[in-house]
């Protein structure tokens, strides 16, 4: 079973990635009389920035590099400590780091900005899946976001986390026709289809997380590997 992801902003050493500029200094304020209509808005140069490491972030998340994702997200907040995204960002690199404590910080921080902010009750039930308020407010939220593959496997999650896996096996396959393309959740249906001792439909999707994985860098094709050899020996 794949757990799910974590955050927070550290005292990282600056990483230089080409393309996010510095501010401009603003310029001094105008020291002569101020004349009816000559009003000056200017707009912050930070959110542009911000939004720049946002963006080199979620490209090295995705390509496997957690170490340079977390700095770049770090980054953002640097220009915008109230980024949801970036808080969320840093989250789910550094759970990938292993940093449980920053983890939870951050989805604190990133609910303290937006209460009751799905993907981080979603962190912190992967830090404390025995929580049944987490699990009762997930379960909340699918009614609003019936759409959301993602909240499916996160309560798919919780519910293995029980050994519930009759509805643990529901979720993910709902998790899964909502968003064919993500190993994680083929391998998470696989796992419960396995537990529920339907091999013949585990090993189909094993098979398939396998497959998907080749664009997914940032899968471990290991444990979907060692059980489909497994299950090929056994299974007729």
């Amino acid at each position: 079973m794949n757990v799910f992801l974590g955050i927070l902003l550290g005292l990282l050493p600056l990483m230089v990635f080409a393309g996010c500029p510095s501010p401009v200094p603003e310029p001094e304020p105008h020291q002569g009389v101020i004349r009816p209509g000559t009003l000056q808005i200017r707009e912050s140069p930070h959110a542009s920035i911000a939004a720049c490491w946002e963006a080199l972030g979620r490209q090295a998340y995705h390509q496997g590099k957690w170490q340079a994702a977390l700095r770049a997200f770090s980054q953002a907040l640097r220009y915008r400590s109230d980024e949801i995204s970036a808080w969320l960002g840093v989250a789910a690199a550094s759970s990938r780091l292993g940093r449980r404590d920053m983890a939870e910080r951050a989805y604190r921080q990133a609910l303290a900005l937006r209460p009751e902010e799905p993907l981080a009750l979603a962190g912190l039930a992967s830090l404390h899946p025995e929580d049944p308020r987490l699990l009762a407010a997930l379960e909340q939220w699918q009614h609003r976001r019936p759409e959301a593959a993602w909240l499916q496997n996160v309560l798919g999650n919780l519910y293995a986390f029980r050994d519930d896996w009759p509805r643990a096996q529901q979720a993910y396959f709902r998790a899964h026709r909502l968003d064919g393309a993500r190993p994680d959740y083929a391998y998470n249906l696989a796992v419960s289809l396995d537990h529920l001792g339907q091999y013949r439909l585990a090993v189909s999707f094993y098979t398939k997380a396998l497959e998907l994985a080749q664009g997914w860098p940032g899968f471990d094709v290991t444990p979907a590997q060692q059980r489909l050899r497994q299950l090929q020996e056994t299974v007729p």
